[in-house]
């Protein structure tokens, strides 16, 4: 008699909801290919110091926000009510979220002519590329939307004055500033 244990069978069912092949209908340079661009754009995030992003749906309206105010002078006498500085956030929409499609294809003639390497990955990397300029020509212009009148005359001089300002406070107030990007 033999056991079934020896074999190497499996002698039960696959319990109900388990994900096998089936479930799973993407390719490995499919899944490579997304994760590899979502890196890059991590990283520009992880630069700017934001922790996470917050998703929106498609048709939404991506707004700026404007704060306005005066700060009150603290300077009253002994029991004298200290005035309330007042200020005002308003919102400005800049665009609205659109789904952009892209497309490549590669023959198969290509591939078995000049090789996968040159037919698919070399242009896969491009096109990940352009991709990724078009988000980041998109970040660059709503940056340069806003205004370093009356601050620094450059963006990055902007960033590391920030950056000081930022480890100067914390250093101020005796803790670190962890998580600072500076370089």
């Amino acid at each position: 008699m033999h056991r079934i244990g020896k074999l190497g069978l499996q002698v039960f069912a696959a319990p109900d909801n388990m994900t096998g092949k089936a479930q799973i209908q993407v390719k490995a340079r499919e899944i490579d290919f997304v994760t590899s661009f979502g890196k890059n754009i991590q990283a520009l995030l992880d630069i700017l110091g934001i922790a996470r992003m917050i998703r929106k749906e498609n048709n939404s309206v991506l707004k700026t926000k404007k704060v306005t105010g005066t700060l009150q002078s603290g300077d009253v006498g002994e029991g004298e009510e200290i005035p309330y500085s007042r200020y005002e956030v308003v919102e400005t929409p800049f665009d609205t979220i659109r789904i952009e499609k892209y497309r490549k294809g590669v023959s198969l003639e290509a591939i078995a002519e000049k090789g996968y390497d040159a037919a698919v990955q070399s242009t896969d990397e491009e096109f990940k590329t352009d991709l990724q300029n078009v988000v980041m020509d998109k970040f660059y212009a709503q940056l340069k939307a806003g205004s370093l009148t009356g601050h620094e005359s450059t963006w990055q001089m902007a960033v590391a004055m920030a950056i000081g300002k930022v480890k100067d406070k914390f250093k101020k107030m005796r803790r670190s500033a962890t998580g600072t990007a500076s370089g």
